[in-house]
């Protein structure tokens, strides 16, 4: 063969065989590529079906949140070789299962994430998430690959010298197709290989060109993915991390909303570098953390802890952890995953829905006992203790106002009463304090400290609140309350006592109702039986007249008539009753006109004659009285017997004109003993004036006269003469002062008592001038009686009180009112700081003659004290008095007001 023919055909030839290798090398790629996308393809629908074969047990576990059955069915995904990750989650987006491979087959490039929303009945239960990959696949179709590469390989080393001497044009291209196709191999799909030939070579590159486009394609699609991963992380809800299991939990991943929760960026905890987390737990919840992860140690089990953790900036936040022991096929503990979320929201909706709950159980318990049928008095206590249980009070009080009472009763109380209730209790209502303002129904926010009451406002923070209790706008009760010390009442608490004085007030309405209802349930009982005794136990006969008939009567009218109470009743007053009356008309005619006056409201009271059951005539004397008992208009008569009272009046007549007789003849007697007895004292006074102004007269020319002759003895006898005569001279007046007092006339008016002593008291002075005397009189002293004879009452007393206070400077003399006594005449005292006496003699004081000191100490005639008794005695009045030796005496009196009838001091 000529050797352009050989070299043609080995030319050919070698095109030939390098195109066919060339082809063959390009299939192979073109399959590998084909057969990487069959095998994920493959995959993708293995795992559908294995899903479609576990998506109804692992719905019904997630719908009925059955942890074991969450497990089987994780589990059964996790052992398939190709799943490296399993994730459930619930509708509440918590994560009830996960688990991940580590291992070559983990990285990234051969990762691909498949999820499916899960339902049960139409309604979504859950997720699940499995992340795959094709490591197994790729492995084994770049083992076919390579066996193929291999095959290839060795008919290119038999070849290869021949074909390098054949092909040696193409040599270049080769080596740059297989350069180019290394460095995809080793990864780099960006480099792409530039052969412009239009060869089987050229379309081997631009395979290989496609095949990196598509691989490129895909790993873009999976960097997408796991940027999506990242994104999801970043946008839950909580911490998701990721921690080893040494002793110190380094942290291998945390994301970054540990920021948002704790104030420390997610980097001081990767590895530790700056703090661990549980630096920043609670110092009073580390222990029991530490104890819960060890308690689920080893032992393949989720757990779930609440702890709370200290943020940057001092606050506390409650936090709910989830995790998850992850373990290798040799069961080896590698890490801890698991998501933490933020619940202090949660615990404070829970803490207040809590407190709501109590309020809400406390309140209806209250309302249930408030109006209830039970009495008030019974369950004020426990509505006071109930409030007391969802209220924290330090004092609790209920009171209340009765409307039939003066004062304020104190129903209950919880612990001290109030201050400013304390100086009150049992006082009227009007001067307890803030009752106006309470008036108004506006509650009250009162300082005990400070006294001051100030309408309650709504962003209040009192210590002591009051709450009116109302019954229209009649204040009838108070609820008090004051905060713990060092607290306030808050807004839910003013809210819980404003419902609760509403209803507190419905109850105590209740209340003034019932006692309303009682008291006038016993008034009318006590009414009825009153009118009842009143009409049965009457000594008058009480009858009740309708329409002209008897249709009520007591025993005392049967035993008048003689007859039965069904022969009385509906009887006609003209059945018992003679033709003519007393006055001379008929029965019937008087009758008719009394009956009709008094239906027309105008009383009747005559005379009427009756007819007894034996036919015998008696009168009576008939009161008639309309009285309305709707709808009813009734007459009520009461009928006396005045048959013997009308004797009786005869006879009384008959002996009031012979009494009449008699007084008069005993008057003229009287008048006429009188009057000897006044010429007697008249006779007896000027008789014995004249010897003793005898004895005094020449007992003193004997002293004046003949003093030369007299010894001293004789001149002490003739004084003494002297000075009984004087003596002998006073009590003759006052006998005759005294007598005349008890004949003398009263005369009464209205006098100031005050003035008259005061007058009196000036006399005084100017008779001793000498003499340093505090004169203390109670202005406005007013009495009814006698001006001349209270004259004599006050000299007497108080020229005594002067007497007697002779040795005293300065003496003190007061006249004062002390009271009323039980006849309602006023009580005064006369009181002086003088000599006083033995109170053992007080019987003495006020007889004639009688004396109490020897007259060489306080000159008398011991007649005054007993001319006051007698004209103290003349107004209806009386004196006693009281003193101590040394030490002052006290005289008391009593006179009438000035508001006295005159008449009454005259009898």
């Amino acid at each position: 063969m000529p050797f352009r023919f050989r070299r043609l055909t080995v030319y050919f030839s070698t095109h030939l065989l390098v195109l066919m290798i060339a082809m063959f090398f390009t299939l192979s790629l073109v399959s590998l590529h084909e057969e990487l996308n069959y095998t994920s393809h493959r995959q993708q629908e293995s795992f559908a079906q294995i899903l479609n074969v576990t998506e109804l047990s692992t719905a019904n576990a997630l719908w009925q949140y059955n942890n074991v059955d969450i497990e089987a069915s994780g589990d059964s995904l996790f052992q398939n070789p190709e799943i490296v990750m399993v994730q459930l989650i619930d509708n509440r987006n918590i994560e009830r299962y996960y688990r991940v491979k580590s291992g070559p087959s983990t990285a990234d490039e051969y990762l691909h994430r498949y999820d499916r929303l899960l339902y049960k009945n139409n309604v979504p239960v859950g997720e699940i998430v499995i992340v795959f990959t094709n490591y197994y696949a790729q492995q084994q179709v770049y083992a076919n690959a390579l066996g193929k590469a291999q095959q290839l390989a060795l008919i290119l080393c038999i070849l290869g010298f021949a074909i390098w001497l054949i092909t040696r044009p193409i040599v270049n291209d080769i080596r740059h197709l297989t350069l180019s196709a290394q460095t995809m191999a080793a990864g780099d799909l960006s480099r792409s290989i530039r052969l412009t030939t239009r060869d089987e070579l050229g379309a081997l590159a631009v395979s290989f060109n496609q095949i990196a486009g598509n691989l490129q394609e895909h790993l873009s699609e999976l960097q997408i993915n796991e940027a999506r991963f990242r994104s999801l992380v970043a946008n839950i809800p909580g911490i998701v991390y990721r921690c080893s299991p040494d002793e110190n939990w380094t942290m291998e991943f945390i994301s970054d909303t540990v920021e948002e929760i704790s104030g420390y960026p997610a980097s001081d905890f990767i590895n530790n570098q700056v703090r661990s987390f549980s630096s920043i737990i609670h110092p009073d919840d580390r222990a029991y953390v530490a104890a819960s992860l060890s308690d689920v140690s080893g032992s393949h089990r989720s757990y779930s802890i609440e702890y709370r953790i200290i943020a940057r900036d001092a606050s506390i936040h409650w936090m709910h952890e989830n995790g998850q022991e992850i373990y290798d096929e040799n069961q080896t503990l590698l890490w801890l995953d698991g998501i933490i979320f933020d619940i202090s929201g949660r615990k404070e909706t829970d803490t207040r829905l809590q407190q709501y709950t109590q309020r809400l159980e406390a309140g209806n318990h209250l309302a249930s006992l408030i109006l209830s049928a039970a009495p008030l008095s019974t369950i004020s206590l426990e509505i006071i203790n109930k409030l007391t249980s969802v209220i924290p009070c330090s004092e609790a009080a209920l009171f209340s106002f009765p409307l039939n009472k003066p004062q304020v009763c104190l129903l209950a109380a919880s612990g001290p009463i109030p201050l400013h209730w304390q100086d009150n209790l049992s006082q009227p209502a009007a001067k307890y304090p803030w009752v106006e303002k309470l008036q108004a129904g506006l509650p009250l926010a009162i300082n005990d400290q400070e006294g001051v009451a100030q309408p309650l406002e709504k962003d209040d923070t009192p210590i002591h609140m009051e709450f009116p209790l109302l019954m229209g706008s009649q204040l009838i009760g108070t609820l008090h309350l004051a905060a713990l010390p060092g607290k306030v009442f808050s807004s839910d608490d003013q809210a819980m006592a404003a419902s609760v004085s509403s209803l507190l007030a419905l109850a105590l309405q209740r209340h003034e109702l019932e006692e309303q209802r009682i008291e006038a349930e016993t008034a009318l009982r006590n009414s009825e039986r009153k009118y009842r005794t009143l009409f049965e136990g009457a000594n008058d006969a009480f009858l009740i007249i309708e329409n002209d008939r008897f249709v009520e009567c007591n025993e005392k009218l049967l035993h008048l008539f003689g007859r039965t109470r069904e022969e009385l009743l509906h009887a006609s007053p003209l059945d018992f009753s003679p033709p003519t009356q007393i006055d001379g008309r008929s029965s019937a005619e008087a009758a008719t006109e009394y009956l009709k006056l008094a239906l027309n409201g105008e009383a009747q009271c005559f005379l009427w004659n009756h007819l007894h059951a034996d036919g015998s005539l008696f009168t009576v004397e008939i009161s008639l009285n309309r009285i309305f008992l709707p709808p009813k208009t009734l007459i009520i008569a009461a009928l006396r017997d005045v048959t013997d009272r009308l004797l009786a009046q005869d006879r009384l007549q008959r002996a009031n004109e012979d009494l009449e007789r008699r007084v008069s003849e005993r008057t003229a007697q009287l008048e006429s003993a009188n009057r000897e007895l006044e010429a007697f004292s008249y006779s007896v006074s000027h008789d014995l004036r004249a010897p003793l102004r005898s004895i005094d007269g020449f007992s003193l020319a004997l002293l004046e006269d003949y003093a030369q002759q007299l010894d001293a003895q004789a001149k002490s006898y003739l004084e003494r003469v002297r000075n009984a005569s004087q003596r002998m001279g006073a009590l003759i007046d006052d006998m005759l002062k005294l007598s005349r007092i008890t004949r003398c006339e009263l005369h009464p008016v209205t006098i100031d008592l005050t003035l008259l002593a005061e007058e009196v008291g000036q006399e005084l002075r100017e008779q001793h001038p000498d003499r340093s005397v505090d004169l203390m009189l109670e202005p406005g002293l007013t009495v009814l009686g006698d001006e001349r004879l209270l004259r004599i009452v006050l000299e007497n007393l108080m020229n005594n009180a002067w007497k007697f206070t002779a040795a005293q400077n300065p003496a003190q003399i007061s006249l004062r009112q002390t009271g009323q006594d039980a006849q309602g005449r006023n009580t005064y005292c006369l009181q002086d700081n003088g000599a006083g006496f033995d109170m053992t003699y007080s019987a003495k004081l006020f007889g004639a003659f009688q004396r109490l000191h020897r007259e060489s100490e306080f000159p008398g005639t011991g007649i005054g004290l007993a001319t006051v008794q007698r004209i103290i005695h003349l107004h209806g009045g009386r004196i006693w008095a009281t003193g101590t030796p040394g030490k002052g005496a006290c005289f008391y009196f009593t006179l009438p007001s000035a508001n006295t009838p005159s008449k009454e001091v005259l009898l």
